[in-house]
C-alpha cells in the first residue's frame, strides 16, 4: 500500500499560520536570519517574484539592467500581492536588493514595516577578535604547525568559537577548528 502525503499550498499554510495568530514576514531571496524570525512569531516566506506578474507597475521604480527577480517582486508587492505579509525583510545579498530596500524604505510608503539586512562581508580566520593566529610551515607544502595565542586584552570568562582554516584541497577547502576554554584572572606573583 502506498501512502500519499499532500503538501498544503503556500497559501493554505499562510492562512493557517494567520488563523493561529502568527505574523507573516515576506522575506526576499536568498540569505535572512529563519531562525530569528520564527523565535519572533513570525513565519518567514521567501518572495522570490512569483510567474506571470505584470511587472510595469514596478518596471516604473527601477533600472532596466535590474534582474527579474525584484522586478517581479516589486510588481507583486505594489499589486498587493504581499498584503498578507506583517512585515518585509529585504536582505542585502546583490545590488538589486540593496536598492529595493532603499526603494522600500525611502520611495514607496509600505503598508508593512521594511527591515533590510546588511548581511556580513569578507571572511575573517576566526570569529574571536582577540585571538592571533600564527601558521608555521614545517615541510614545505605539505605540513604546517598552528599556533593560535590569545592577546592582554582577551575578556576574562568563557570564551567559544572558531577558527577557520582555508586549504588548497579541492575536496577540503575550508577546515573549522572549534575553540573554547576559560580566561581566569592570573594569580598574584
Amino acid at each position: 500500500m502506498k501512502a500519499f502525503v499532500t503538501v498544503p499550498r503556500r497559501s493554505e499554510t499562510i492562512e493557517a499560520f494567520k488563523r493561529q495568530g502568527g505574523s507573516i514576514a515576506a522575506v526576499f531571496p536568498i540569505h535572512y536570519p529563519r531562525s530569528l524570525l520564527r523565535a519572533f512569531g513570525f513565519l518567514p516566506v521567501e518572495v522570490w517574484g512569483p510567474p506571470g506578474v505584470d511587472t510595469s507597475s514596478g518596471a516604473t521604480h527601477l533600472q532596466a539592467y535590474v534582474c527579474s527577480i525584484v522586478h517581479s517582486a516589486l510588481s507583486f508587492l505594489l499589486s498587493g500581492g504581499l498584503d498578507v505579509a506583517d512585515l518585509l525583510v529585504v536582505p542585502h545579498a546583490c545590488d538589486s536588493l540593496q536598492g529595493l530596500g532603499s526603494i522600500l524604505t525611502d520611495l514607496i510608503p509600505c503598508r508593512q514595516p521594511v527591515i533590510p539586512i546588511y548581511l556580513p562581508r569578507g571572511r575573517r580566520e576566526s570569529d574571536l577578535d582577540f585571538l592571533s593566529i600564527k601558521v608555521e610551515e614545517q615541510q614545505p607544502g605539505k605540513r604546517f604547525q598552528i599556533n593560535l595565542s590569545v592577546d592582554e586584552d582577551v575578556p576574562i570568562g568563557v570564551i567559544k568559537g572558531k577558527v577557520t582554516i582555508h586549504t588548497n584541497d579541492p575536496l577540503e577547502p575550508q577546515v573549522e577548528i572549534p575553540v573554547s576554554g576559560t580566561v581566569r584572572v592570573a594569580p598574584p606573583t
